[in-house]
């Protein structure tokens, strides 16, 4: 199973996905939490999901500290 076709499994799940990949990027780094949180950003349509987007990710990686 290669990187990609594991973060698309993610980004399925929706926010609690990508809660997950923040959580998980802690553990095993695959990219650099600023590539990830770049490429997350341009998964989002619009401000609202952006927003929560940046909460997920922020608890997930708070979780994982």
């Amino acid at each position: 199973m290669d990187t990609s076709s594991t973060i698309a499994m993610f980004l399925h799940f929706g926010l609690l996905g990508i809660g997950c990949l923040a959580l998980a990027e802690k553990f095993i780094p695959v990219f650099p939490s600023y590539v990830l949180l770049m490429l997350l950003g341009l998964t989002v349509s619009d401000g609202a999901s952006l927003a929560m987007t940046i909460v997920a990710t922020s608890v997930g990686s708070v979780v994982g500290w």
